[in-house]
C-alpha cells in the first residue's frame, strides 16, 4: 500500500488486491512483479521467464537463431530489433525489458500444461476444493474443451509458447509479513508527511513560483486587442442571485401607460 498525494487536500491510497510473497520462485516473481520492470533487475527477471519457456517456440516467435543461454538470446534479440548502445554494441538490458514487457503485457501468447501432480496449497483443503466443484459439470466441460481444440485450424508453433508453470502463486496474508516499502514509495510517504506537518513552507514555495511570473498588468498589455475584448466578454454571472443594486419593488409613481 502506498500514499499518493495529489495536492495539499487530496490524497489517494493505492492498495493492491494481491501481494506476492517474496518466497515465490524467481519466475513467479518476474511474472507477478509490479507494473515497472525498473523495480526488478531486467536481465535476471527476463532470464527466469525464458528458462521456463520452450526454446524452439521462442526461436520461431522472435525469429532469431538458436541460442545456448539467455544472454546470447538477448544479444540476438537486440540485434534483430535494432537495440544498440553507443558504439554499436547490442543493448542486452533493453532486449530483456522488451521480452518482459511483451510477456507480461498480453501481446505474447503462452500456455501451460496442467501439472501431473502438485502439492495442495496451505490455504486450501479438501472441503474448499469440493465446494468449488459444486455447480460445474466436469464431463461437459471436458467435452467442450476437446471440441474447441479440434476446431483450431492450422495451429503454428510460433503462435503460442509452451510455458512450464511453477505452480500456484503464494500471497501474503498477514500484515506483518509485508516487506519494507520500496524507496520510491518511502519517498512519496515522506513528502506527504512533510506537506501535512509544514503547510506554510508549501505556501511559501507557491508564492516564490508565482513571483517568478510576469505581473498581470504586463501580461495584459502584451495581449492583442481582440484577445482583450474576448477576455472582457467572458465574465461569470450568477443567474440565481439578484444584484444588490437592483430593486424589485414596484414604483407606483411611474406611469407605464
Amino acid at each position: 500500500m502506498q500514499v499518493v498525494p495529489l495536492d495539499k487536500r487530496i490524497t489517494i491510497i493505492d492498495s493492491p488486491s494481491f501481494i506476492v510473497s517474496p518466497l515465490n520462485s524467481p519466475t513467479t516473481l518476474a511474472l507477478r512483479s509490479p507494473a515497472s520492470i525498473e523495480v526488478l533487475k531486467p536481465v535476471e527477471a527476463a532470464s527466469a521467464i525464458l528458462s521456463q519457456a520452450d526454446t524452439r517456440q521462442v526461436v520461431l516467435k522472435f525469429t532469431v537463431p538458436d541460442f545456448k543461454n539467455s544472454l546470447e538470446f538477448f544479444t540476438l534479440l537486440a540485434q534483430r530489433r535494432g537495440l544498440h548502445q553507443k558504439g554499436g554494441t547490442p543493448n542486452v538490458e533493453g532486449a530483456a525489458k522488451l521480452l518482459w514487457s511483451e510477456w507480461t503485457g498480453g501481446s505474447l501468447g503462452y500456455y501451460c500444461h496442467p501439472p501431473t501432480s502438485w502439492t495442495l496449497s496451505q490455504h486450501f483443503n479438501e472441503n474448499i476444493v469440493t465446494d468449488m466443484k459444486w455447480g460445474f459439470n466436469l464431463e461437459e466441460l471436458e467435452k467442450n474443451n476437446a471440441h474447441s481444440i479440434q476446431a483450431i485450424r492450422s495451429p503454428r508453433l510460433a503462435s503460442s509458447i509452451l510455458f512450464q508453470s511453477s505452480g500456484l502463486t503464494n500471497g501474503i496474508i498477514e500484515e506483518k509479513d509485508i516487506p519494507e516499502e520500496l524507496p520510491k514509495q518511502q519517498q512519496g510517504r515522506e513528502d506527504y508527511e512533510n506537506i501535512n506537518n509544514d503547510p506554510e513552507s508549501v505556501d511559501e514555495e507557491a508564492v516564490e513560483k508565482s513571483s517568478d511570473m510576469s505581473p498581470p498588468e504586463e501580461a495584459w498589455e502584451a495581449l492583442p486587442e481582440e484577445a482583450q475584448a474576448d477576455e472582457q466578454s467572458e465574465q461569470s454571472y450568477i443567474l440565481d442571485r439578484v444584484p444588490e443594486e437592483e430593486d424589485d419593488a414596484y414604483n407606483f409613481t411611474t406611469d407605464y401607460v
